[in-house]
């Protein structure tokens, strides 16, 4: 059996279920709440909810850095890709 070099304490573990994602008018999508999912011609790209109040970052930039990630034009999200929102539950210790 593999020893931890750390109390089992001091390790976080964490893992999101992602709940059904759907299209979302981006009034109602809550930062820290709705991860985004974006789709253009055979790319497609995530974030969390969680990473946009990690990073400090405001609806904007969220959606920018959801296009980046996938590739995209960073104003993909407003040049006919599909933008999905998702929620998740997460699992784990804090």
């Amino acid at each position: 059996m593999h020893e931890s070099p750390l109390p089992l304490s001091l390790h976080r573990q964490e893992l999101d279920g992602w709940v059904n994602p759907a299209c979302l008018l981006l009034v109602q999508s809550e930062l820290g709440r709705h991860g985004l999912l974006i789709s253009l011609g055979g790319r497609h790209g995530l974030l969390l909810p969680q990473v946009p109040v990690e990073m400090g970052w405001d609806l904007a930039t969220f959606l920018e850095q959801t296009c980046r990630k996938s590739g995209l034009a960073s104003d993909a999200w407003n040049n006919g890709a599909l933008l999905e929102a998702f929620t998740t539950v997460v699992f784990g210790e804090e």
